[in-house]
């Protein structure tokens, strides 16, 4: 009766070993499955290997076919150094802004990641963010500023609601205001005498209707003496 009693909880136990197995099984199908139908590029990596665990479709033009150590590719030496320091400071990284160049062709991107367990894994899932355009858009930004600032011709920008967002080094030289007597300011107050008023109704008009105006203004200086501008 003893020998019968310890099969029944052998089989107990072992049912739930299975039991165990296949929840286990299930919990690693539905983390591939979420990492899978994330649009966001997420690649797993194993600790302390590197090696690629997973990675979804999205991600796949970021490793080029690569399965292992990503990271000694992806990242200069001492951007490397710094990404898995922060992960090994907080089991975390967020917004880590970097130039990647595992893929198929060079990208900036932003990088999130997590220390987690994956199958049963140690391991680091991470996110990238595609920032290309936006870094486009920052070296124009930059480009512009460095012709707004050079420019021989005064500059002044001025927002939708019609006040002086900024000016330049040379609109400074011209007229004798400084950045911080105008910004802010309506540009009405350059133009001397009662023809203000009709003269920048007519520009706003104009600009409104067609993008743009060109013409020949009379503009006051500090020190109340005047010159064209156009």
């Amino acid at each position: 009766m003893l020998g019968f009693n310890d099969m029944l909880a052998q089989l107990d136990r072992e049912r739930e070993v299975q039991k165990e197995l296949a929840a286990n099984a299930r919990a690693a199908e539905a983390q591939q499955t979420l990492v899978e139908a994330l649009p966001i590029p997420m690649v797993v990596t194993a600790v302390p290997g590197h090696e690629v665990l997973h990675a979804n479709q999205p991600a796949q033009h970021w490793l080029a076919g690569r399965k292992s150590d990503p990271w000694a590719v992806g990242l200069e030496p001492g951007v490397r150094s710094r990404f898995f320091q922060q992960l090994a400071d907080r089991d975390a990284v967020d917004e880590f802004e970097v130039r990647w160049k595992a893929g198929n062709e060079p990208a900036w991107a932003v990088l999130s990641a997590r220390r987690l367990q994956y199958q049963g894994q140690d391991a680091v899932l991470t996110a990238f963010a595609p920032i290309n355009h936006l870094k486009l858009m920052e070296q124009r930004l930059e480009l512009w500023a460095k012709v707004f600032e050079a420019s021989s011709e005064g500059i002044m920008i001025v927002h939708a609601d019609e006040r002086i967002l900024s000016v330049n080094r040379a609109f400074v030289r011209a007229t004798g205001y400084e950045f911080q007597d105008v910004v802010g300011q309506r540009p009405e107050f350059l133009v001397p005498g009662p023809a203000a008023a009709p003269f920048f109704h007519s520009l706003w008009t104009t600009v409104q209707q067609r993008d743009a105006w060109q013409g020949e203004a009379k503009l006051r200086r500090t020190t109340a003496s005047s010159f064209q501008h156009g």
